[in-house]
């Protein structure tokens, strides 16, 4: 037994206790429609955050930028209010309705995404980014509890696969927008817009793709009331907090294990999408279309191939009782994906890069599903909120700060040739391949036991 200073004990039956709560009365239809509105929310958050990877010649260009500079704006910035929001916004989804806090960060990120059109310099374009972060931040601290109240534990896998899909459309969708906008604006070096004068090509694909989702944050207010069970009628009381600390802290092997492979894994991932269009342009002189058509397919291919067949894989180890099949799929992949990586970017023909890239996505695109759906299978209800948005800092301190800053870094400080920047992705995202593996076989015991707790 685990105890912590407030006198709260952690007892394995507290994951079981939750397991009997009632289900949710809302219908069926309503239920699977939320799941698929949350999904559209969650396409525009990621195109929101690609879109930026598509225009890095124009944008370096007129804001004077090194990679060093773009890559902080590309991923640190965005990580940076992500990691301040992601664990209030979980705190705020243990206690509030659900749908106010997701209409809040949609509505954030769509007009950071906006404001990006107005940037002049690197600060007002790193001060937009971070806003854009502290948006997108809400997604999983309030989304994935939202869908496990939702749906019984038997359609959780079924409902988070159809929640990321919308992520991955969101990937291939930003790389095909941006791309397709910027070639078609591009045949004007100036638009006159009523209000702003004459803006720069790139600058109106921001206000194009931010503008929208303003009118699709009121739509989450079709979903039904939403909000985590309570300790009591009176919301949480300062026992509840002390349960919570004690419960993180006799798992911690598995939440740090986990949440840190992850990590890792979507470094490697977020790395070699975001920097994909910069390589393809030095080393084979593709044009951003014919990146954006090109690589929009192969990501949306390749990750909805992953997504589905991954989610199912593992729901059907899982339910034949193999406690650890998500984390240990998980190690699985990210160990398949280190030649796949090496082909990609260190075999010098645009043919291996396509088919490298398509693999290594392939492998590792399914850890967006595997993650958060073990989360919420192993933690209580009323701790999901808080436990995502730890999930959320971590995940997003790696995969979208550390991993594109990361390449940046190497380019310029480490082999001081922008043109070897083929060299610089595969240095990173086989490190952090690697290391997740390592983390994932270390914490496969851990999981085991978590799991056993909640009654599975």
């Amino acid at each position: 037994m685990v105890s912590v200073n407030s006198g709260t004990a952690y007892r394995p039956d507290m994951i079981a206790s939750d397991a009997t709560a009632p289900e949710n009365p809302t219908g069926p239809l309503r239920r699977w429609f939320v799941v698929g509105l949350l999904s559209l929310i969650f396409a525009i958050g990621i195109v929101d955050r690609v879109i930026l990877s598509m225009m890095i010649g124009p944008i370096k260009s007129d804001l004077q930028l090194s990679d060093s500079a773009f890559g902080l704006a590309q991923g640190a910035a965005v990580a940076l209010f992500y990691l301040i929001f992601a664990v209030p916004f979980g705190w705020a989804s243990d206690r509030f309705d659900h749908r106010w806090i997701l209409f809040g960060g949609v509505t954030i990120w769509s007009l950071a995404t906006a404001a990006c059109a107005l940037v002049r310099n690197f600060v007002d374009l790193f001060v937009a980014r971070c806003l854009v972060g502290a948006g997108e931040a809400v997604i999983g601290p309030a989304g994935y509890p939202m869908i496990a109240g939702l749906v019984s534990r038997q359609q959780l896998a079924l409902a988070m696969m159809l929640f990321y899909l919308g992520g991955n459309a969101g990937n291939a969708l930003g790389q095909f927008i941006g791309g397709a906008l910027l070639a078609v604006l591009s045949r004007n070096p100036s638009i006159d817009v009523w209000m702003l004068g004459d803006l720069a090509p790139w600058r109106l694909v921001f206000l194009l793709i931010g503008l929208p989702g303003i009118a699709l944050a009121a739509l989450i207010f079709i979903a039904p009331r939403s909000r985590a069970p309570r300790a009591g009628n009176d919301g949480p009381s300062q026992a509840s907090k002390g349960e919570f600390a004690a419960f993180f802290r006799a798992h911690r092997r598995f939440y740090i294990t986990h949440n840190v492979g992850v990590g890792l894994q979507q470094a490697a991932l977020v790395a070699t999408m975001l920097w994909n269009a910069a390589f393809m342009s030095r080393t084979y002189g593709w044009s951003p279309s014919e990146i954006g058509m090109t690589f929009g397919a192969i990501l949306l291919a390749s990750t909805s191939v992953a997504i589905v067949g991954h989610s199912w894989i593992c729901a059907r180890l899982f339910a034949a009782g193999q406690r650890d099949a998500y984390l240990r799929w998980q190690m699985c992949m990210s160990c398949l994906s280190v030649p796949a990586l090496a082909f990609a970017y260190l075999w010098p023909t645009a043919a291996a890069a396509c088919i490298g890239f398509a693999l290594a996505s392939l492998l590792n695109g399914g850890t967006v599903v595997a993650g958060p759906t073990i989360l919420q299978i192993a933690t209580p209800p009323r701790f999901r909120g808080r436990v995502s948005g730890i999930y959320v800092v971590v995940a997003t301190l790696l995969g979208t700060a550390i991993g594109p800053a990361a390449v940046g870094l190497v380019t310029d400080h480490v082999l001081g040739d922008e043109g070897r920047i083929g060299i610089a992705i595969a240095i990173c995202s086989i490190t952090f391949c690697l290391g997740a593996t390592a983390c994932f076989a270390t914490g496969l015991s851990a999981t085991r036991r978590i799991v056993a707790e909640a009654g599975h």
